[in-house]
């Protein structure tokens, strides 16, 4: 099961959490998804976002799987960023227990952009990471939300 969205944060270093004040949330579109297996049901929450930045408009997503929408919820994450791509997926997908999937990566460790195989998150999911609670305002009262810049 992938590891807590609070987690990831922290282990994010602090020079990728002063770039991401440059990053800003466009908008974001939540979906509601349950997955039968056998006899059982889960659910999640995939949350697909719009950034942009100095480096133009990304597009990042979440799956939360809990009732909920929140920093304290087990959480998939994926951007199209290259340095998620380069640094982030394959260490995310393997040594976080599966908090990403291998999609846009090679399928092998990121020997020079990331030799020490650090867990962490790109500068735009860190920044998405602040507007969360502005989306659990949305789920329960389904109210427009607006991103302040």
């Amino acid at each position: 099961m992938p590891r807590i969205l609070a987690t990831l944060i922290r282990q994010t270093p602090t020079k990728v959490q002063q770039r991401a004040k440059k990053v800003h949330v466009i908008n974001f579109i939540p979906r509601r998804h349950v997955v039968r297996r056998g006899l059982g049901e889960n659910s999640f929450w995939a949350v697909q976002y719009k950034t942009t930045g100095t480096g133009g408009p990304h597009t990042c997503r979440f799956k939360f799987y809990a009732a909920t929408v929140g920093k304290t919820v087990r959480t998939w994450v994926w951007c199209d960023c290259k340095d998620f791509k380069y640094r982030e997926e394959y260490v995310l997908a393997r040594k976080a227990d599966g908090s990403s999937s291998i999609i846009n990566a090679k399928n092998r460790p990121p020997k020079v952009t990331n030799p020490k195989m650090e867990v962490r998150l790109c500068k735009h999911l860190l920044k998405i990471t602040k507007v969360i609670p502005q989306v659990n305002d949305y789920l329960r009262q389904k109210k427009k939300v607006t991103f302040g810049r």
